[in-house]
């Protein structure tokens, strides 16, 4: 993933894994009543391939502890409050491990969840 034109990875903080959280959840904050970019590559890592940026406007990121009692502890570890009164759910991989299909179906089941309730 590509955020204001950086590589996540030039970002720093990812080599621990129990950090990393924290980290994004700190650099999503500064982004708080603000719009964040996210940037594809050319190889269509990030956003697939099917646009080449995507914007939000930031109200609120929600903290870990916060988003595990709000979820009832289910897969994700940051929600993004929106200004439209929309929500991102951010679940963090910071393992050099591919996501595989079992992990996006949690996170459907969770963003399923967000919606009932």
């Amino acid at each position: 993933m590509w955020i204001e034109k950086k590589s996540c990875w030039s970002l720093g903080g990812f080599t621990r894994l129990i950090a990393a959280e924290y980290y994004i959840q700190e650099f999503l904050r500064k982004f708080e009543g603000r719009e964040i970019a996210l940037y594809g590559d050319d190889k269509g890592t990030f956003l697939l391939g099917t646009i080449d940026k995507i914007s939000y406007k930031v109200s609120r990121v929600h903290g870990l502890g916060e988003t595990a009692k709000f979820l009832g502890y289910r897969n994700a570890d940051l929600i993004i409050e929106l200004e439209n009164n929309e929500y991102l759910l951010i679940e963090v991989k910071a393992k050099l491990k591919d996501i595989e299909s079992g992990d996006i179906i949690q996170l459907d089941k969770t963003r399923k969840y967000l919606e009932e309730k």
